[in-house]
């Protein structure tokens, strides 16, 4: 009997998950993920969700009033003491100008990237245990795909780093 009811319990629970993985992200809470991405760590990557980073600037603004996007790293888990998160720059085209938001960058595995792009975000370390950074547009940012790196060190003290991407529409 008890192997029954452990049985039916389990049944119900694993249920009760995948009812859950079928629920829809609201518009509010997917909002609020590309303004306080979700970073894991596992075997030494730092995974960054969402991927990119899909922000508008109109609505976050520029300068030092701007809304932040704010990082925070798994418990243990710390950013590097300098350049926990590094701006690279912006991915430009053949002639310069800055490439507007689109998946289709990802396929190229050597984007140009101008490091007069470094300029259009303001980023922090948010805590005295550097586990939250966070970073504004500034008055220099352009409508771009902004290359950024996490640098961060795990409770062992190993180094482990991501360079992900910030889609900055207007």
């Amino acid at each position: 009997m008890k192997k029954l009811v452990l049985a039916l319990t389990a049944a119900a629970a694993l249920g009760a998950c995948s009812q859950l993985a079928r629920e829809r992200v609201s518009d509010q809470l997917a909002n609020e993920l590309h303004t306080n991405p979700v970073l894991t760590v596992r075997s030494g990557f730092i995974s960054v969700a969402p991927e990119p980073i899909v922000v508008s600037m109109k609505e976050l603004g520029r300068g030092p009033n701007a809304k932040p996007m704010t990082w925070r790293l798994p418990a243990g888990h710390r950013f590097a003491a300098e350049n926990g998160i590094e701006i690279l720059g912006v991915v430009v085209d053949g002639q310069g100008n800055p490439v507007k938001p689109d998946p289709k960058v990802f396929k190229d595995p050597n984007p140009r990237i101008s490091r007069e792009g470094r300029a259009a975000l303001s980023c922090q370390i948010n805590d005295k245990d550097r586990s939250e950074f966070s970073c504004r547009f500034t008055d220099k940012a352009v409508v771009g795909i902004y290359r950024y790196n996490i640098r961060a060190v795990d409770p062992s003290g190993k180094p482990v780093e991501s360079d992900p991407s910030i889609f900055g529409m207007e």
